[in-house]
């Protein structure tokens, strides 16, 4: 193991992890998709892909979470039982080697978002990110957006370089939000000439608080597109169209709910044909969609009570 605390941040590498990544690569450059935890990621959408990517994957660094995740504000879980503590569920904050079907490898940085020395874990990806070989980085998480669960997930872009993403549609103007790390490593790539990419997915504000799966699994097709690795799908596959299935028997079961998801589409239609300039903002829809979030959260927690 190898331990570095330059600039204060502490982190421990993996050797054997690293010679494996080094062999597997041969020299060529390796994607990094940065999936942490802690700002925006509506239907945990960063989060169910990453963590079906790490379903099969290699610690490679560790960083110290003492450096930089306030433990009062998000305390680890820990079960009791019979008069006694265990199964502690201590912070994760790393960078794992995943490989894809035809076995090329890519990195993943995963867990919480640091809630301090934002600048010198930057500072710190950045220098492992040479150290590696990266060569592009992408940023997943989702949004919530006024589109309905029946149409295909749109995405919304960023890039350090404009012919880094085929297309340019990006359903909304100029809008000034606060930062998430991942945005200020964004910014430090392309500040220094690297690559980077930033996919928001758009997911139906009124799923937004649930595990929705058809996002995550949007997010894996498009790194398919920009990366050409080969993801395994199939697990998220298959629960996106449970999700799907689940949430259409609660809407067809309700006129009113019907008629809501009906006014959506027709919305999303509209825009997406030129047809109208209507916002996609949660902000701009009337209050009644709301209602569906919690008719249909409610329903799928009865049907799914382990994804609550």
């Amino acid at each position: 193991m190898t331990t570095s605390g330059e600039h204060d941040v502490i982190y421990t590498i993996n050797d054997a992890a690293e010679r494996e990544l080094a062999e597997l690569t041969a020299g060529a450059g390796v994607a990094m998709i940065v999936a942490l935890e802690g700002y925006i990621d509506a239907g945990q959408a960063g989060k169910l892909l990453s963590d079906d990517l790490l379903r099969a994957s290699r610690r490679l660094v560790t960083f110290d979470t003492d450096e930089f995740i306030d433990a009062r504000s998000r305390r680890p879980m820990v079960t009791y039982d019979d008069g006694a503590y265990f199964d502690l569920k201590r912070h994760v904050l790393a960078m794992d080697v995943c490989q894809d079907a035809q076995g090329v490898p890519f990195l993943l940085l995963h867990g919480l978002e640091p809630d301090y020395r934002w600048d010198r874990f930057v500072t710190a990806v950045l220098a492992l990110a040479e150290r590696f070989g990266v060569d592009l980085t992408i940023n997943v998480h989702g949004i919530p957006v006024a589109v309905p669960h029946s149409r295909p997930s749109k995405f919304t872009t960023t890039a350090t370089r404009g012919d880094l993403v085929e297309d340019t549609d990006q359903w909304f103007d100029r809008v000034t939000l606060p930062a998430a790390l991942a945005t200020v490593l964004h910014v430090r790539l392309g500040e220094e000439g690297r690559d980077a990419v930033g996919i928001a997915v758009h997911v139906p504000h009124y799923l937004a608080q649930m595990p929705y799966f058809p996002a995550a699994l949007g997010l894996a097709d498009r790194i398919a597109s920009l990366t050409r690795l080969e993801l395994d799908t199939a697990v998220l596959e298959d629960e996106a169209t449970k999700t799907i299935d689940e949430v259409a028997s609660r809407v067809t079961a309700s006129a009113e709910l019907t008629q809501l998801v009906a006014s959506l589409e027709g919305q999303y239609d509209a825009v997406e044909a030129g047809r109208s300039e209507a916002s996609l903002l949660i902000s701009d829809l009337d209050q009644s969609a709301n209602n569906l979030a919690d008719e249909v959260e409610q329903f799928l927690a009865q049907q799914r009570p382990e994804q609550k």
